[in-house]
C-alpha cells in the first residue's frame, strides 16, 4: 500500500535535514582543521576534527537508516520507531559543553 504523498515528503525532509547537519559537522571539522593548522598548535584540539567528522557521518548514515526504515514502515501501515541517533546526539551535545567547561576552567 502506498502511503500519502504528504508522509512520503515528510520524511524525505526529515532524512534532507539530518544530511544537512550532517553537512555542517563536516564543514566545521575542515574549518577547525585548518584554523588549528594555521594557528601550529599542538593541544587537545588536534582531536575535534576527528570527532566532528565521526558525529558528520553518525548524522548522515542514521538519516539514512531511519528514512529507510520509516518508509517501509508506511508503506506496510506498521507504526513508526524512532533511533537512538537522536539520544546520542544530545548526549555527545552536553558532553562537549562539559568538556568545554572543564577545559576553561582548568
Amino acid at each position: 500500500m502506498n502511503p500519502d504523498y504528504r508522509f512520503t515528503l515528510a520524511n524525505e525532509r526529515t532524512f534532507l535535514a539530518w544530511v544537512r547537519t550532517g553537512l555542517g559537522f563536516f564543514i566545521s571539522a575542515i574549518s577547525i582543521d585548518q584554523l588549528l593548522i594555521y594557528m601550529e598548535t599542538e593541544s587537545l584540539l588536534r582531536g575535534l576534527p576527528y570527532c566532528l567528522l565521526a558525529i558528520s557521518t553518525l548524522c548522515i548514515v542514521s538519516g539514512y537508516i531511519r528514512w529507510k526504515r520509516n518508509e517501509k514502515h508506511m508503506r506496510n501501515s506498521d507504526p513508526l520507531h524512532y533511533g537512538i541517533a537522536s539520544l546520542l546526539l544530545t548526549l555527545i551535545a552536553i558532553g562537549t559543553v562539559i568538556a568545554f567547561v572543564l577545559y576553561k576552567l582548568w
